[in-house]
């Protein structure tokens, strides 16, 4: 079988769907990764065909501060992948063969969901965390959606939620996405769609959560009834990478390092290290500042703190004594595997949601990233460092990922869903539980 994998984002975006397109390809399966140009390398050293978007200027658009302020960021993102909706549809229609290919792409895959429409070609959707599958009676958080949770007290049979969501849509999503969506769709023929956050997006044949079920606990009970849930995949780019000779001088030089990551997408932050070497500084405390942007940090750094442009979490927060982040979904999963206590700093998207889970985990604390510095980054530090209840929390979380494989059960649905197209055909297939 041929497996077209739709992906764009940043690399807590890609490599997720690298980890599943690797286990697939071990398997014998052809594997082509649609994405990004940026990300060509890395696709093609992990040994997948890779399919270019030819996005360069649409990628730049990841690099913008106003992409990832919660309200400021919705044009942007907006333009980010709506540009794209005919590059996938083309690129998809033009590999697809019938009997042979199945699509899966990730929530911002409008195009092959139209090519799934108009031709029939097996979809499933992929989500990297829970952020975007929507559920009245258990809403994810957003700077955007943060008054749903409360309403849920006041609203248990979730009709001012249904409002609440049919208003946003309305006045706010629709106005973005349907336009260059509807226009695609009328010229091939096909019928416009509307609310297209709410049920359009998904493949209506196959929904895989790339993230585990204790993630979600309590599992939403309105989510669509084609969802299945599987490990986090927990690729980064780790595989026969060693690390620095630098890094593991510093490594053997003293304590445990705090480790300062604030996402491969947050080029503009520049007050996140200023304040990382500060809060060190306070509690006497090692730093190890990851960022590819050295503009971000100070020409001469302190003694007591390292930087390295990139380095695999799986191979260095064993090391490590902290993790702080903004919240992406492929840091957080990460430090969870480590049994590691986070101070999570989220901007936008699906960072607060996945914050507000890891502080109810009791592994994490959560601050405003406008507001922290230096004091405010040591103060809770002290406390995730020292508190016994946190290490606890840490080591159970840690102990629920599995011993084997990790994208075993993704890649087992993949193929449960191609066999299933050979017995009963594209058209007929709708998964349900």
């Amino acid at each position: 079988m041929h497996f077209l994998l739709v992906q764009q984002g940043t690399a807590g975006d890609i490599n997720p769907f690298l980890a599943v397109g690797m286990g697939l390809q071990e398997r014998g399966h052809r594997v082509s990764y649609i994405s990004h140009t940026h990300f060509g390398p890395l696709i093609r050293q992990r040994g997948l065909e890779f399919i270019d978007l030819e996005d360069e200027e649409e990628y730049r658009l990841l690099q913008s501060p106003d992409y990832w302020k919660p309200f400021k960021g919705l044009w942007p993102s907006a333009q980010f992948l709506t540009k794209a909706i005919r590059k996938q549809y083309e690129l998809v229609i033009r590999h697809y063969v019938p009997g042979q290919t199945v699509a899966v792409a990730s929530v911002n895959g409008f195009g092959v969901r139209i090519a799934h429409e108009k031709f029939g070609i097996p979809m499933v959707s992929a989500h990297v965390c829970p952020w975007l599958i929507r559920s009245r009676n258990s809403p994810s958080h957003s700077p955007l959606m943060n008054l749903v949770p409360y309403l849920h007290a006041l609203d248990p049979t979730g009709l001012a939620k249904r409002i609440y969501f049919y208003i946003g849509d309305l006045l706010i999503v629709d106005p973005l996405f349907k336009p260059e969506i509807n226009r695609l769709r009328c010229e091939l023929g096909l019928p416009p769609v509307s609310r297209i956050f709410d049920e359009w997006m998904h493949s209506p044949q196959l929904i895989i959560g790339l993230f585990p079920n204790w993630y979600v606990n309590p599992y939403p009970d309105d989510w669509p009834s084609q969802t299945r849930l599987t490990q986090f995949p927990l690729e980064d780019k780790a595989n026969g990478e060693e690390l620095s000779n630098s890094l593991r001088q510093f490594l053997d030089a003293g304590s445990a390092p705090i480790v300062f990551s604030p996402g491969t997408g947050m080029a503009h932050i520049h007050g996140f290290f200023t304040g990382a070497i500060d809060a060190c500084r306070r509690l006497k405390q090692r730093g190890l500042l990851l960022t590819r942007h050295r503009d971000q940090l100070p020409d001469k750094l302190p003694d007591f703190i390292h930087y390295e442009p990139y380095v695999p979490f799986s191979r260095v927060l064993r090391h490590a004594s902290a993790l702080i982040s903004h919240g992406g979904i492929g840091s957080v999963s990460q430090g969870l595997r480590a049994g590691v206590p986070q101070l999570v700093m989220p901007v936008t998207f699906d960072q607060p949601d996945n914050a507000r889970r890891l502080a109810e985990f009791g592994v994490a604390r959560v601050v405003n990233w406008k507001r922290v510095d230096g004091r405010e980054m040591a103060n809770q530090l002290e406390y995730l460092l020292h508190s016994p209840a946190v290490r606890a929390s840490c080591m159970q979380f840690r102990q629920r990922f599995p011993k084997e494989n990790p994208v075993r059960e993704a890649c087992d649905l993949l193929e449960e869903f191609a066999d299933r197209i050979r017995t009963n055909g594209a058209g007929k297939l709708c998964i349900k539980r």
